[in-house]
């Protein structure tokens, strides 16, 4: 992950504007401009890097302050996060974006007993559409997952066991969980 090449601005909730140029890398240390309200602006310098669990901390210098905006890589590759201010956190939004996403979230899963079997509820987390393959020790099925919606799988017929039996759900916009459920 990292901060795309070119003019990357980092609006503010007090409609201030901290600007400078991307490094097409993980880290950055660059010339930065933080245009406030009331028509003036700071000269100064960002360092900043995005680490590999997605968290993000860009430090804005000039003479007489340094700043911290720490944030999260969100899953459609902007940040968002929050600066210190006074007696409450200025947050800033989502105007980085990063070289590479940050991993979308797998789908989750539930399950209920049915009559001769039991359903699987699972709930998409990434917000893509996907074809997604259920697989279990006992039963292999495809199906569609709408983006941020809940398909429910039937799985009958179903002899229960009374132990763990492993899951997982793979699809194809590249998310994956693995589970078990006691049936």
């Amino acid at each position: 992950m990292g901060f795309s090449r070119g003019i990357v601005t980092v609006g503010q909730g007090t409609g201030e504007q901290l600007t400078f140029t991307g490094s097409n890398a993980a880290a950055v240390n660059s010339p930065a401009t933080w245009r406030k309200t009331n028509g003036l602006n700071d000269q100064g310098t960002v360092q900043g890097e995005v680490r590999p669990d997605g968290t993000v901390r860009i430090v804005f210098s000039d003479a007489g302050s340094t700043v911290p905006f720490d944030g999260r890589v969100n899953p459609d590759g902007s940040v968002t996060g929050t600066r210190p201010g006074g007696d409450t956190p200025v947050p800033w939004d989502a105007r980085i974006t990063c070289v590479t996403q940050a991993p979308k979230a797998g789908p989750t899963i539930s399950f209920d007993p049915v009559i001769g079997g039991l359903v699987a509820h699972i709930t998409d987390r990434s917000g893509v559409t996907s074809q997604c393959e259920y697989r279990s020790d006992f039963y292999t099925r495809t199906f569609r997952l709408e983006a941020n919606s809940t398909f429910d799988l039937r799985i009958v017929p179903a002899i229960p066991e009374f132990r763990d039996r492993p899951v997982d759900i793979t699809c194809d916009n590249g998310t994956e969980t693995h589970t078990s459920t006691f049936f």
